[in-house]
């Protein structure tokens, strides 16, 4: 995006607009919408009204999904993205890693959060994110925002996948 001199700053799309320009730099296999647009019904895609929930870090906490409302993109491997860009003061962009089809679908787990700043994607819970990694990537936390935080130390931590990989046997 940079390279083709396209905007990487949230001042510059209005709500639910920015998926729609980062859809242009990747393969997908479906675009699912948004939810002001109306969701696309692809098995793929998560919706409000999905059987399955995501989950926050603890496993047992439905996780705040109204922030994966603002578009969705299915990669041709499965990866869902999901986007929120709910004004144009941010974005964060929600990466499941095996998609929304395989579970386990818990925030720190397969599911990972970026915010955009200053032209720059950051893991969430970095400095100068939204959400601290202190306060949400607590396995102690029963907050529906509990685990946003996580990908931060799933970056710097190599031992991080080790203990989710026990936490879930």
């Amino acid at each position: 995006m940079e390279a083709d001199d396209v905007s990487t700053d949230p001042n510059s799309y209005g709500l639910d607009s920015y998926y729609k320009t980062f859809s242009h730099y990747v393969k997908f296999l479906a675009d699912c919408g948004t939810n002001a647009k109306g969701m696309k019904s692809y098995p793929q895609c998560y919706t409000k009204t999905s059987p399955k929930a995501y989950k926050a870090y603890d496993g047992k906490t439905k996780a705040y999904t109204e922030v994966f409302d603002d578009g969705q993109l299915v990669l041709i491997d499965g990866t869902n993205l999901l986007f929120e860009n709910p004004s144009n003061t941010r974005i964060f962009v929600h990466v499941d890693l095996n998609g929304f089809l395989n579970p386990p679908n818990r925030w720190g787990y397969d599911l990972f959060t970026f915010h955009f700043i200053d032209g720059e994607l950051r893991t969430m819970g970095s400095r100068g994110t939204a959400y601290s990694a202190e306060t949400y990537c607590n396995p102690k936390s029963t907050s529906n925002y509990n685990g946003i935080g996580c990908a931060h130390y799933a970056k710097n931590n190599t031992d991080y996948f080790k203990k989710i990989i026990k936490s879930l046997k």
